[in-house]
């Protein structure tokens, strides 16, 4: 069997073409789609061009990592593909990632009950990886980027929502999915390098946290849609959770640079969220 592969793209380094010559002689892939939402340089762009299996939606300008996914989506979905996998631009990918997949489809006897799989994976902006599961496990919820999605069950569970622009996306996608009685599975073995922002440690109370270093307007998303989720989804666990999410961000910001500036989007964020506003905040 074949799957495809799922790029979105915005104003990428050199980490996508690398990811890309990792993967694109595995004969296992069928199609690479990559989805432009603004700022592919010329060198990247020939570069990627000139790999056969690859083909290249552009948008033209930003239209949030859930739309530039669905558009993908549609793509693979038209050309029969029955699993897709989506990935960031900035994460680099093993390659024996896609054999394992196919292999765990084709000897999985409950794989018409999975939504999607995943695998271990290191995260270099706190240096760990983030499972170390020594067998399969299933998780309530996975990153986008490393996530092989069963085109399947997308068309009983729905596809990424359009309205939460970027952030939460996967974890609000793996929500509906499980509500629905399907499985988020990881699998042992780490095969992906992701790369989330530009990470570093900081410290409360002698405790370490991670700091996430990015725009002022990513604590606007991160807020709004925890709330946004947060009223769709309200029990006494997911309220509860969402206040100390946001407690936990405002510590975070205070070690930040940019400090005032995402404070002022945060509390944007929170009023959005509040008023149920959705979309793209520019």
């Amino acid at each position: 069997m074949k799957i495809g592969i799922l790029y979105v793209a915005y104003n990428p380094s050199k980490r996508l073409l690398a990811s890309i010559n990792n993967i694109k002689d595995n004969d296992e892939i069928g199609l690479i789609v990559i989805v432009d939402n603004g700022g592919i340089n010329k060198d990247i762009l020939k570069g990627i061009s000139e790999t056969k299996k690859c083909s290249i939606l552009q948008m033209g300008y930003n239209t949030g990592i859930a739309h530039a996914q669905n558009e993908g989506l549609k793509i693979l979905d038209k050309q029969g593909f029955l699993w897709a996998l989506t990935l960031d631009q900035d994460t680099i990918v093993g390659q024996n990632l896609v054999s394992k997949y196919v292999k765990f489809i084709e000897e999985y006897s409950k794989i018409n009950e999975v939504a999607a799989i995943g695998t271990d994976y290191y995260d270099i902006g706190i240096k760990k990886a983030k499972y170390s599961n020594k067998n399969i496990i299933e998780v309530n919820e996975f990153i986008s980027s490393g996530m092989l999605l069963n085109m399947k069950l997308i068309h009983k569970i729905g596809v990424m929502r359009d309205e939460y622009f970027i952030d939460r996306v996967d974890n609000e996608f793996c929500f509906r999915a499980r509500r629905m009685g399907f499985k988020i599975v990881v699998l042992p073995g780490i095969d992906v390098e992701h790369k989330l922002g530009n990470i570093t440690i900081g410290k409360i109370l002698g405790k370490k946290i991670c700091l996430y270093n990015q725009s002022p307007v990513r604590a606007y998303y991160r807020t709004r849609n925890l709330i946004l989720f947060t009223k769709e989804n309200p029990t006494f666990d997911s309220i509860k959770k969402c206040f100390f999410t946001i407690i936990l961000d405002i510590i975070r910001l205070s070690q930040e640079n940019n400090t005032i500036a995402k404070y002022r989007m945060l509390l944007k964020g929170v009023r959005d969220g509040i008023r149920g506003v959705s979309g793209s905040y520019c």
